[in-house]
């Protein structure tokens, strides 16, 4: 944990309490985009370009599912606004009606979602600080009903907790390190990349080394605000074991960061039933969020050769004591990938699994992380 206490004033700027989201326009484009790639038109249209784009309902997994059942309605709106085309379900088989009452083929779909990633690739769509604040907001309250009795004060210590924006030194060699979401045990706070902000380099540093699936601007500034959700979610929980005295003797912290990824989904699902937090979370947008967070975990992790897989097996089983190799952990892209299939392969929607899970990592578990043993997580169903 040493390593994620460090301060950061020097590349953040504290964010006061900000309105209330202001992402209307983007999370739109968003949903029509997510709705869209259901349809896996660029796949389908090397063979046939001129079929008509559909999918089927029953075929898509719970992610997926859930999320366009809960946005049906909102989509439909959206698509007719937005692409003056006609959403058409008959007996759970899904098209697109365009002019002339005529159906979309696979490559007019495709132009639709190149038309939507261009309309999203532009500042001023997604309120990032404001967003983060609710988010936070959200975390508070969950952890606090978590965590009571696990550590003194939990209420008080929470209220601690802040988020800052990132701020661009102007410098080329740090663009790297400019747009991650990092945690400080010592100063309570997560730091997060505001791209509006930042600008266009940061955008293109995203979209080249850590976009995953189909790439484009647009999509980058999407998925930047898809991670003030799901990353957000796993570096409070790297504060709160500095707030609990943990340490983790291993020099990569790879048992705080299997502590911090188990319950990061988990914990997301449950803050986006909070009444108070309807104005960021419309029907489906949890859904929506980890289908494309999951559907990365899932991609990165089917690169895994045998030994890796083997790696990644030991250290979950260990409850994150026993670390990989120092090579894995060397390969941020790859110990990263880790942190992403633990949290998509212990996603629970059950309030009383993620209390389970939280009570484990904090009852009781203070100092040497490793001194006592953790046992009694088993994996649940595959949310992809």
């Amino acid at each position: 944990l040493n390593s994620l206490s460090f301060d950061l004033s020097y590349i953040t700027e504290m964010d006061k309490s900000p309105p209330p989201s202001s992402s209307k326009k983007g999370v739109s484009l968003s949903r029509l985009l997510s709705f869209l790639d259901l349809f896996k038109s660029f796949e389908k249209a090397k063979e046939n370009a001129d079929s008509t784009g559909s999918f089927s309902v029953k075929d898509l997994g719970f992610l997926a599912k859930e999320f366009y059942t809960e946005a049906k309605e909102d989509i439909t709106t959206i698509a007719k606004e937005e692409l003056k085309v006609e959403l058409r379900e008959e007996k759970g088989h899904v098209e697109l009606i365009g002019e002339g009452n005529k159906k979309l083929t696979n490559a007019q779909v495709c132009k639709l979602v190149e038309g939507t990633e261009a309309q999203l690739d532009k500042a001023g769509l997604f309120d990032y600080d404001g967003t983060m604040q609710m988010v936070l907001e959200g975390c508070r309250r969950k952890l606090e009903e978590l965590l009571q009795g696990s550590i003194k004060d939990i209420s008080k210590v929470l209220q601690e907790i802040k988020v800052n924006s990132i701020q661009g030194s102007g410098a080329d060699f740090m663009v790297q390190y400019e747009v991650g979401f990092m945690a400080s045990s010592a100063e309570k706070t997560i730091s997060y990349p505001n791209i509006d902000k930042l600008g266009e380099a940061h955008v293109k540093f995203i979209m080249e080394n850590y976009q995953l699936g189909r790439k484009s601007q647009g999509r980058t500034r999407r998925d930047v605000f898809f991670w003030c959700f799901d990353r957000t979610c796993h570096e409070i929980t790297h504060i709160v074991q500095g707030l609990a005295e943990q340490k983790d003797k291993n020099a990569y912290s790879m048992s705080a960061e299997h502590d911090a990824s188990i319950g990061a989904y988990s914990l997301l699902w449950a803050i986006s039933k909070d009444p108070k937090l309807k104005a960021i979370f419309p029907p489906g947008f949890a859904s929506e969020v980890l289908l494309k967070t999951v559907a990365d975990d899932l991609q990165s992790s089917s690169k895994w050769d045998e030994k890796v897989e083997k790696e990644y097996t030991t250290w979950v089983d260990s409850f994150g004591c026993e670390a990989p190799s120092n090579k894995t952990c060397e390969d941020n892209v790859l110990a990263s990938s880790f942190c992403g299939r633990l949290s998509s392969d212990y996603f629970t929607k059950d309030d009383k699994e993620l209390a389970k899970i939280f009570s484990l990592l904090f009852k009781d578990r203070t100092g040497d992380v490793y001194a006592k043993k953790v046992s009694g997580l088993r994996r649940y169903s595959p949310c992809w």
